[in-house]
Parts: structure tokens; C-alpha cells; sequence
């Protein structure tokens, strides 16, 4: 599911920068390998989903036998192969086997996890490099399978929730190619899936399913967002600021500050709609909530930050009684508390948020600008003293910031002094 792998990517990417476990940054550039390989259409779009069986059998494109995997690599880097990835003649999964480094103990008996540090990888005598070519040998021989049935319609929500990944990891992780890949991905949607400032839901083969629902917009304005902290462009906040004008406008739930799944002018239901809990993808009132408070630091209108907490004051009291089925309003309040804003200003505004985008993604937001008067109107305080020529950061949390920093490489201990959580750990 297209969907499970975007909210893994950003899981992988700050585990990476919390831990230096270059295991997580592996998986993540394996992910985004397969997202090019097998999710991506022609125009440019992320398919919805690939099937999980084949030939009528569960599973069978992806699991292998003992006999293949020693007939592809041959029996030595077979042995060795099949004692890293947990592959056995009696297989772990009826009969076959499912690659995994999660197994406890090899068949050599050497211990492959580091109990201590909570990390899973195999020991390290593994040799990542001959595992890789091992891998890529294996995957060669996959492709002479009957390929599993794929789901090739673009979703604009789905699609916004992995552009959104792709542009917080990849800022993150300085991998430029997950950037492009965002963009266009982004370009699609925009080209093929929006009517004047509105969405639609689905598109395939030239056809879109027109009004969109409201995770629509809310994903697609959060992906908007995180592209437009990663480049800085001014256009992806114009059309995040136009996409939650468009869910305001027609999906709004008055009572409670939060939105209907469907449109006021769509299609005709008996009810519409509205739940605020989280299932396999976040609930749109929750990415909504996060999306406003970004939208008054990046916009410098604060009628967004007033909207959030009309929407927390009356959703809150219910999601108190479950909050394990409101953790993207969870995080929505998180980010409300306890973010910190890192503004960059100067000629070379680009080299320090390039600094601040590595920090965790959750508890940030960036802002950039060439010269202090580009700055929104209500933070051009911050830079009242500051030069053309001029090149500095400012990190603030709450109503106090920090002295303007001069060198890049202080802005990560000067955000940690402000911040705390995921912030302070990673300069920790």
C-alpha cells in the first residue's frame, strides 16, 4: 500500500537521524527504490497499490524456497545468504520463506541482535556489500515471475501523504533525487487531479472522480507544505494556503471546528461522514490541525493558528477518552506546544535551512528569505537590525528567540536550547 510506505519512509528517516543506524537509511533508500521501480506511472503519479498474491496464491511473487535461492547464487553464497535472511528447507511461512534480519540466531549460532542497543540487524560480520550483490541477483531472477496484479490509479490523498515523506526525508537525509521525485509527483497533481482550486479523489487513464474529500486536500496541502520548507519555492505555500481555503470552504463541520469527509456539493449521502479517528492513514482533522499551525508560522497570518485551536478546544474532550485513535491530533498539539520556527534570512539563506532541515520534522518549521523585507508582515520584527547583506538564522520558540546565529554549524545546538523532544535528542 502506497500509504503504509509513505509513513514508513518518515519513520525510517528520524530514526536514521535520531540513532546513526545506517540500517534505517538503507531501508530507506531501498523504499524509494521501489517506489521508482514499481509505483510510479508514466505521468509521474504514485500507484495506489500492489497486490500481496499471485497465480491465485498469497504471497508467491515474493517468498522464496531453499532449492531457488541456492540455485540462483549457488550453494556457497546460498548457505550464506540463507543464514542471514532466516531462509530454511522447512521454510517460515507455509512451506516458503519470507526474507527477514529479524531471526535471533543464524543457523551458525551467531547472535543477530544487538539486545542492548534495540536494534535489529544481522551481527557484524555481515557483509552488507556482498549481501547487496546477492540481493540485486535474486531480484533478476524475480522478474521472470507472474507479476503480481498492480493498482494504478493515482489517489490524491495517498498521493500527498508519500510527497509529503519524500520531501521531509529527503530534506532531511540530503538525498536530492527523493526531492525531484516529490515535485513530480506533485506536478501531477496539480496538472491532472485540480479543478481551480479544488481536488479530486482519484485519476486514471485521462478520467478523474471530481469532488475530492477532504483527506484529499488535507494530505495534498501537507505535501505542498513540506516541499515548500524543503525548496523554499513561494508557490507550493500559495497552493497549500489555496487547497485549505477549499476544504474550509466546502467540507467544514461548524459545530466542531473540524471537517466532513465529503463535500457540501458532492454526490448525496444519507449522513456525511466525520469521523476524527486515525486508521491505517492518519484522520484529515488531524493533518489539518498540523497543517494550519505551519500555515500562520509560514504565512505570518495567525486567523490559521486561532482556526487550530478552535478545532483542539472541541475535539480534544473527545479524543481524550481514546487517544491512541487520535495520535495525528496528538501530534497536531505537539506541534502547537512545543515547536520551534528556524528563519533564515540573508543571500545565503538557502546553505542554513539546508542546516535546519535536518532537524526532526515533527517539532520544526523553516522559513527562509533573501532579504529581511521579505519576510511575512508579522515576523519582520525578528530582523529589524539585519543588513541586506546579511546572512543569519534565528530560532524561536513561543515569544522568545534565540540572537541572530552567524554560522551554520551553531544552529542545531541553539535549536536543542530552545526545543525539546525529538529536537533536543538529535543534538544530544
Amino acid at each position: 500500500m502506497l500509504y503504509d510506505n509513505a509513513q514508513i519512509l518518515e519513520l525510517l528517516a528520524l530514526a536514521y537521524r535520531r540513532s546513526g543506524n545506517k540500517l534505517f537509511l538503507q531501508r530507506a533508500q531501498e523504499t524509494f527504490d521501489w517506489l521508482v521501480r514499481e509505483m510510479s506511472t508514466p505521468e509521474g503519479a504514485f500507484c495506489a497499490s500492489l497486490d500481496a498474491d499471485s497465480e491465485g496464491k498469497e504471497g508467491k511473487f515474493y517468498v522464496w524456497s531453499r532449492a531457488e535461492i541456492d540455485a540462483v547464487l549457488g550453494p556457497r553464497d546460498g548457505e550464506y545468504f540463507a543464514d542471514c535472511y532466516d531462509v530454511t528447507r522447512n521454510g517460515n511461512f507455509e512451506g516458503e520463506n519470507i526474507l527477514n534480519r529479524l531471526n535471533r540466531l543464524g543457523r551458525s549460532g551467531r547472535d543477530t541482535n544487538e539486545l542492548g542497543a534495540g536494534l535489529l540487524r544481522h551481527g557484524a560480520a555481515a557483509d552488507e556489500t556482498r549481501l547487496a550483490a546477492l540481493r540485486h541477483k535474486l531480484l533478476a531472477a524475480r522478474e521472470q515471475r507472474i507479476r503480481p496484479g498492480l493498482d494504478n490509479k493515482g489517489l490524491a490523498d495517498w498521493n500527498g501523504l508519500m510527497i509529503a515523506a519524500l520531501a521531509n526525508a529527503g530534506a532531511m537525509l540530503h538525498q536530492p533525487p527523493w526531492l525531484a521525485k516529490a515535485q513530480e509527483a506533485f506536478a501531477f497533481v496539480e496538472r491532472h487531479m485540480t479543478r481551480g482550486d479544488r481536488l479530486g479523489h482519484s485519476w486514471r487513464d485521462g478520467r478523474l472522480l471530481y469532488p475530492g474529500l477532504a483527506s484529499d486536500h488535507a494530505a495534498m496541502v501537507k505535501a505542498a507544505l513540506a516541499l515548500h520548507e524543503a525548496t523554499g519555492a513561494p508557490e507550493y505555500l500559495a497552493r497549500a494556503s489555496q487547497w485549505q481555503r477549499a476544504l474550509d470552504r466546502h467540507y467544514v463541520r461548524p459545530d466542531s471546528g473540524g471537517y466532513y469527509l465529503t463535500a457540501d456539493d458532492a454526490e448525496g449521502l444519507i449522513v456525511r461522514p466525520d469521523s476524527t479517528i486515525d486508521e491505517a492513514t492518519p484522520n484529515p482533522n488531524g493533518i489539518a490541525a498540523q497543517n494550519l499551525i505551519r500555515l500562520a508560522v509560514l504565512t505570518g497570518d495567525e486567523t490559521w493558528r486561532q482556526q487550530a485551536d478552535v478545532l483542539f478546544d472541541r475535539m480534544l474532550p473527545t479524543a481524550a477518552q481514546s487517544m491512541y485513535l487520535h495520535a495525528s491530533l496528538a501530534n497536531a498539539l505537539d506541534l502547537r506546544l512545543r515547536s520551534i520556527e528556524v528563519t533564515a534570512i540573508g543571500p545565503q539563506a538557502d546553505q542554513f535551512a539546508a542546516v535546519a532541515l535536518e532537524l526532526p520534522f515533527l517539532e520544526r518549521v523553516v522559513m527562509r528569505a533573501a532579504r529581511p523585507q521579505d519576510l511575512p508582515a508579522a515576523h519582520s520584527g525578528r530582523a529589524l537590525s539585519l543588513s541586506d547583506s546579511q546572512t543569519v538564522a534565528l530560532v524561536c520558540a513561543g515569544q522568545k528567540c534565540s540572537l541572530p546565529i552567524t554560522d551554520p554549524h551553531q544552529l542545531i545546538a541553539t535549536a536543542a536550547a530552545f526545543g525539546g523532544g525529538e529536537v533536543a535528542q538529535l543534538a544530544g
